[in-house]
């Protein structure tokens, strides 16, 4: 398989779809887009290595294993949603596969020195030992205390060659612009510390670091490289939003590829959450289901800029006129489609005959 598409793993935290439909629009552009290249169902993918829920795991931990704990929280979401929880695959950044090829990884980065592992200079809070960011901040995230310390500590470390790009062209999927995102990612250090105090997560022990685990940020592109593996795709797409991507890039550069399959960075625009709520519109409302669940997330990959809900009623008067158009369309057309897919032009979304072919696959 050449390309899939997978949401880029979403923060296990305190929400629902139902109550924040906006972050179901990744898993739904990488559904929709791997339907039409008639791929294998991908799993949904979720980041669990969170300070949050170390926190809130506290009240529970003599009662509930931390990953039924997760589990839980990861089921609770779908209620309301595109999905039945009971028909949804799922993997997180702490499951055993994304363990092994996480320490393959970090194995093979080791020897070639890409990364290292050092003593470093770090801020920890004095009380209960919580790792802090390069300043010290007000108070711990984990305890609250005030007090802080310097501490020479052991961690995995990446170094970035001077003037080497944090992102580049080829990393993102599509023709769109990518220049305003690239500068964005630019602004992370060259010198980041890969490894952080967490309570779950990918464990460092084996590498010398007793009680530490992989960055999240690192972790989450794993967790896509994994799933890419499973799926036998050379180029696996990761969803997300440009915010996010800035974010972690420079965090995932280690793991962008492995063996056969390389990650590529998927942005996408947020919508306003009543334009993708599934709650309040029922599927024999065929036409405005698949606005919402189909049209709209594939709409915003590709788009860097948040489209505001004023563009709703044409956006949704477009893809009307699409769907009525689709049932008038030839049984044998989706060979240019996927081609159009396949080499990240994204501009098909907008011509009315190849998106009311992509709608007739939906009849």
């Amino acid at each position: 398989m050449d390309l899939a598409f997978v949401n880029g793993p979403i923060q296990n935290g305190l929400f629902t779809f139902r109550s924040a439909p906006g972050k179901a629009v990744g898993l739904l552009a990488a559904e929709a887009l791997n339907d039409l290249l008639e791929n294998p169902v991908a799993r949904h993918l979720w980041n669990c290595a969170t300070l949050a829920n170390d926190l809130r795991y506290r009240t529970v931990r003599g009662t509930l294993a931390r990953e039924a704990f997760e589990s839980d929280g990861i089921r609770d979401k779908y209620s309301g949603s595109a999905w039945e929880y009971a028909a949804v695959s799922t993997t997180t950044d702490a499951d055993p596969e994304v363990r092994i090829l996480a320490l393959e990884l970090i194995s093979e980065r080791l020897s070639t020195g890409d990364l290292v592992i050092s003593p470093e200079d770090v801020h920890v809070c004095a009380v209960c030992g919580h790792m802090v960011g390069a300043a010290a901040p007000y108070m711990c995230a984990a305890c609250g205390s005030g007090r802080f310390r310097d501490e020479k500590q052991w961690h995995l470390i990446l170094t970035r060659p001077t003037g080497w790009p944090v992102l580049d062209h080829a990393e993102v999927y599509g023709t769109g612009r990518v220049r305003h995102l690239k500068t964005n990612a630019a602004h992370a250090p060259e010198r980041l510390v890969l490894s952080r105090t967490r309570g779950h997560g990918i464990g460092l022990d084996g590498l010398g670091l007793p009680g530490l685990v992989l960055d999240p940020r690192a972790a989450v592109h794993v967790t896509t490289l994994a799933e890419g593996r499973r799926l036998g795709a050379k180029r696996i797409v990761m969803t997300a939003t440009p915010t996010a991507i800035a974010n972690i890039a420079a965090y995932g550069s280690p793991f962008r590829e492995c063996a056969e399959t390389r990650l590529l960075y998927g942005p996408h625009c947020r919508l306003p959450s009543p334009a993708v709520q599934l709650a309040d519109v029922s599927s024999e409302d065929r036409l405005r289901f698949l606005f919402r669940r189909w049209f709209l997330p594939i709409a915003a990959l590709g788009n860097t800029t948040d489209i505001p809900n004023t563009q709703i009623p044409a956006l949704f008067a477009y893809f009307r006129r699409a769907y009525l158009r689709s049932g008038k369309t030839a049984e044998d057309g989706t060979g240019s489609l996927q081609m159009a897919i396949k080499a990240g032009e994204h501009r098909w979304v907008m011509d009315k005959e190849q998106l009311a072919e992509a709608v007739r696959t939906l009849r």
